[in-house]
């Protein structure tokens, strides 16, 4: 509760974060619509709000880029065909190098959404500029398919979902 407000919603797409909010908070599943100051639940509630503060949440979906180096994976912590989450480096089937000239950005299930966009264009411009050093496609991929592997694990608990970002971070 910041700057004066009483209390706060927080609606998710699919899935409940099970945090066991403070006073004040709640979850409720994803908004179906607005009709002046309510917004509809999917569940059949609703309920007045004054402001929608910050609306995120998105599908990777980018029909413009060819399909050989387009990235397609549900959202998620640890994306796979990139390199520290950034650097395309593709190892689905059918999917080409770009030659390391080809970087996404926020494309993770996001915890520390605008540190994490900072970070990866921090990271982005060190790789461009040549500070940061690209390791070897063999080695690209054996740090994508070890971090994807993890996916399972830490997306079945929320704190785990936050360790495993952090890492991420500390890592860029």
């Amino acid at each position: 509760k910041k700057f004066g407000a009483k209390g706060g919603t927080i609606s998710y797409r699919s899935k409940s974060t099970g945090f066991n909010w403070p006073e004040g908070i709640d979850e409720r599943p994803l908004v179906s619509k607005f009709d002046g100051n309510t917004a509809h639940f999917s569940d059949g509630s609703s309920g007045e709000y004054d402001a929608v503060i910050l609306a995120t949440g998105y599908l990777v979906h980018i029909p413009f880029m060819e399909w050989e180096y387009r990235l397609q994976c549900p959202t998620i912590l640890n994306v796979p065909d990139l390199y520290r989450g950034v650097l395309w480096s593709p190892m689905s089937e059918g999917k080409k190098s770009a030659d390391n000239r080809l970087f996404y950005v926020g494309m993770q299930d996001q915890w520390y959404t605008f540190t994490l966009f900072q970070l990866q264009a921090v990271w982005v411009a060190q790789a461009i500029k040549g500070i940061k050093e690209i390791p070897s496609v063999e080695d690209c991929h054996a740090e994508i398919a070890l971090w994807t592997g993890t996916n399972p694990e830490v997306t079945s608990c929320p704190y785990k979902a936050i360790q495993s970002q952090t890492d991420y971070l500390l890592r860029l």
